[in-house]
């Protein structure tokens, strides 16, 4: 297959410019220089895979520009600013018109040497050169044919779609780039990663959580309350608020006994297969009005993630719980339409909800746990061999992802203040005491008590 890239009007006044880029969508800004008219172009996409003969049809394609005559005018000077990307579709291109054109003047050659000569030795002649030119021409149209094979073997035998809600400048980015790049490494280019961050493939995890079970995408990270609507109760259990002492306490139990037997139950559910966990920070509330006891959340309209469990928690707070897309958060705070919201420090920068919600009451109530997933019907699609590549990669990915969001989380506190946000810290004793029994109630309700005194017990 030939991929290559062209000014998108490629039969009009720039039609004299051709750029080629091997490569699967790779991304770059090219500059082409027209020798006829020394128009630029900038930021072409590619926007055409086909064969070569189908190359040459497009060239041939509409108005009253013929192959012969386009292909006569190309002038191709590029100055490309990737990774040393050669356009060989051209080196291929050059070639076959060269082999024809020296073809064609070998034969030319051989009839008039025959018809001035007049004799049979020149017949003879002209007849050997004829098939000795035949067979050079062979042997570099063979030539040119490895090279563009060779093109064509470096493409990833597999690529996988990953997609995430967040920003380029997230953890959630910095994971997906982890797997990525590492994916590459271990298995020698054979396997890639193509990301789509900012919600691309879907505003919301709900919809990538559908997309995944339907196979239009690959790889998510996604909130547990959306694994748990798969039919894998047991995952809400990380949902529960104030279950954490801190984040030692959470790699304890994600990465021990407990995440495991949940890892068990999402792969055995056929749907889901959980490639490791990631971290979303330390979630804290946010509002119009500050909260330090737990008197403050008396009718608080917070807008929370769709989960029973998690509603349930906060109503025994004496909040008032709420579900809105998360894409409407901000406007949701900005029109009234909440009170409060609740997220990790990360996002609350990231996303600027500062400025609509400026009060940030350290709540500490959770530590955000995030299942990195790929789906089962596509991961069970791979050899042996390729899932040791993923689950390597992972483990690399979530490695990768954690550290950069606790330096991101870290960071965040200060630059929200110096931002204008108001921080206050919160009675953490009287809101933990407050949500005891709902806590207890909710693990009964998801049928995960032992797994949840099993969470307990890694704080002492």
């Amino acid at each position: 297959m030939i991929k290559y890239k062209s000014t998108e009007n490629i039969h009009g006044q720039a039609g004299h410019c051709l750029v080629a880029l091997p490569g699967k969508n790779r991304t770059c800004t090219p500059k082409v220089v027209c020798k006829k008219n020394r128009q630029m172009e900038n930021d072409f996409h590619i926007f055409f895979t086909a064969t070569e003969n189908d190359f040459h049809k497009h060239l041939s394609g509409t108005g009253d520009n013929t192959k012969e005559k386009l292909l006569s005018r190309i002038r191709l000077y590029t100055v490309i600013n990737c990774m040393s990307i050669k356009p060989k579709i051209f080196y291929v291109f050059r070639k076959g018109l060269f082999i024809m054109r020296k073809m064609f003047y070998v034969m030319c050659a051989a009839g008039v040497a025959a018809s001035l000569a007049g004799c049979t030795k020149m017949d003879t002649a002209a007849t050997t050169a004829a098939p000795a030119a035949t067979e050079a021409a062979a042997k570099e149209e063979t030539k040119a044919e490895s090279e563009a094979k060779t093109d064509t073997a470096a493409e990833p035998e597999v690529k996988l779609i990953g997609a995430h809600v967040n920003t380029v400048d997230s953890s959630y980015q910095a994971g997906f780039d982890a797997m990525k790049e590492k994916l590459e490494e271990v298995s020698g280019g054979k396997m890639t990663v193509e990301i789509h961050p900012n919600g691309e493939l879907g505003g919301n995890e709900a919809e990538l959580v559908e997309k995944m079970a339907t196979g239009t995408v690959d790889m998510i990270v996604a909130s547990p309350n959306f694994v748990a609507t798969t039919g894998v109760a047991e995952a809400d259990l990380f949902s529960i608020p104030f279950l954490y002492t801190g984040l030692d306490h959470w790699n304890a139990v994600v990465d021990g006994e407990v995440g495991q037997t949940i890892t068990d139950k999402i792969n055995a559910g056929g749907v889901l297969h959980n490639l490791g966990y990631w971290s979303c920070g330390t979630r804290e509330y946010f509002g119009v009005k500050p909260v330090n006891t737990v008197e403050d959340f008396k009718n608080v309209k917070i807008r929370v993630q769709d989960s029973d469990v998690v509603r349930s928690v906060w109503s025994a707070l004496g909040a008032n719980p709420t579900t809105l897309a998360y894409n409407e958060l901000y406007s949701g705070l900005q029109n009234h339409v909440i009170d409060a919201a609740e997220n990790d420090l990360g996002n609350i920068l990231l996303q600027k909800f500062y400025e609509a919600g400026p009060y940030v009451s350290l709540t500490d109530h959770d530590i955000a746990t995030r299942m990195f997933l790929i789906g089962a019907n596509k991961y069970n699609s791979l050899t042996d061999e390729q899932k040791q590549w993923v689950d390597e990669a992972a483990d690399y990915a979530c490695k990768e992802q954690r550290a950069f969001d606790k330096e991101l989380n870290d960071k965040a506190l200060e630059t929200i203040k110096e931002n204008g946000g108001i921080v206050n810290e919160v009675d953490k004793d009287s809101l933990i005491a407050a949500c005891a029994d709902a806590k207890d109630a909710a693990a009964e309700k998801i049928g995960v008590t032992d797994l949840y005194n099993k969470v307990n017990e890694a704080a002492k």
